[in-house]
């Protein structure tokens, strides 16, 4: 990712310096990308199939304009699936007229992230408008399979010969492991670990209070290189890297496996933490696998069951206002020539991540995303 000051012109799209967009190392605003930057971080930004709503993560350019005065589109709802995003007019947002969503969609949805008839349909580009109500996409198909895996990730399915419980079983030593010598713990188990540690072929006992003793060395090899430095069931502080190499069916398995539930639970998931890095990494993850996310007191609440209000999101006429704007608008420049067969002409959109806003009334910290249009 490079930098360019002083590109952007008041008729190409932007958004606010506080809007943040996803990179492959979070969710990012203005202030933060130029911090990397100035770091000399090598950043990639999630960039939309237009179509399809998958991803990829493409590098860019990032442009920025600072203006004394712009007329701005606020986007704004404070129920209970909130968002807050102020863009360029010139901003195309992915939307549908509110009018037409039942008859183009109907009103139940049945597939799952596991579906590939899981896309955008009956959904364009659309300059948000005054007085106009709109239905928002808000919601994404997951990662492309087609990004590189981890190594070690690799090296284990082939060992293995299983992917999904493979997940599974990382997605709970993230959470609830811990290591002495040369076995590792596990605790606060379910069956459903147990059975992916059989079909796994990884030797293991169980022991006392819900634990399970894992005295298999070719597994504990893999296990220092995954979480040498940062495991625990104590130290619970980030997401192995390895998980954000997965396509979206493994990484809906390794959520699973770090919220504790079964692995063909389809209800809601839970992950507590206490640390913020988590709780974004968590957000991440949810995006990969094409799932909402929202922050509750201390813990993420991740949504399986895909149905109109959080697939989408409708938005009031009275939602959108038109704001007179003093400072920084920034966007993303994608750059052309990848490699990539379809980067050029379909993955040319990116996802305004939030912002973590709260819900009257309660200790919720919603998560709303906007399917924008990048700078051409």
């Amino acid at each position: 990712m490079k930098y360019d000051l002083y590109k952007l012109r008041e008729r190409d799209p932007g958004f606010s310096e506080s809007t943040q967009v996803m990179t492959d190392h979070g969710p990012a605003d203005y202030q933060q990308l130029k911090k990397m930057l100035k770091e000399g971080v090598d950043f990639k930004v999630l960039a939309i199939n237009k179509e399809t709503g998958r991803f990829i993560y493409r590098s860019g350019l990032l442009v920025v304009m600072n203006y004394s005065k712009i007329m701005m589109n606020h986007v704004e709802n404070n129920g209970a699936h909130s968002i807050d995003f102020m863009v360029n007019k010139y901003t195309q947002v992915m939307s549908r007229n509110e009018s037409n969503i039942h008859i183009e969609r109907g009103s139940h949805l049945t597939f799952d992230v596991t579906d590939e008839r899981y896309y955008m349909p009956a959904v364009r580009p659309r300059y948000l408008k005054v007085n106009e109500p709109q239905r928002i996409q808000t919601r994404v198909n997951g990662i492309d399979t087609q990004i590189e895996k981890d190594s070690i990730f690799k090296d284990m399915v082939e060992h293995y010969e299983n992917n999904h419980e493979l997940a599974y079983v990382i997605g709970a030593l993230a959470k609830r492991s811990t290591v002495k010598e040369d076995t590792i713990f596990i605790y606060s188990v379910n069956d459903d670990i147990s059975k992916a540690l059989t079909t796994l072929d990884i030797a293991f006992k169980k022991g006392s209070r819900n634990k399970i003793i894992v005295n298999d060395l070719d597994f504990f090899n893999y296990y220092n290189q995954i979480f040498s430095g940062f495991n625990g069931y104590d130290y619970f502080s980030k997401i192995p890297q390895l998980a954000f190499t997965m396509n979206k069916v493994e990484v809906l398995h390794f959520l699973r496996g770090l919220s504790t539930v079964g692995i063909d639970h389809t209800d809601n998931m839970i992950v507590y933490t206490l640390k913020e890095e988590v709780k974004d990494q968590v957000l991440r993850l949810s995006l990969h696998a094409g799932l909402n996310a929202c922050e509750i007191r201390n813990s993420v609440s991740i949504t399986q069951e895909l149905n109109m209000s959080n697939y989408s999101l409708s938005i009031e006429s009275s939602g959108f206002k038109e704001v007179t704007y003093k400072g920084l608008v920034f966007q993303i420049h994608f750059n052309k020539n990848t490699g990539h067969p379809e980067n050029d002409k379909i993955y040319d959109h990116l996802l305004l991540i939030g912002p973590k806003k709260l819900i009257a009334g309660t200790d919720i910290r919603s998560y709303k995303n906007m399917i924008v249009t990048s700078l051409k």
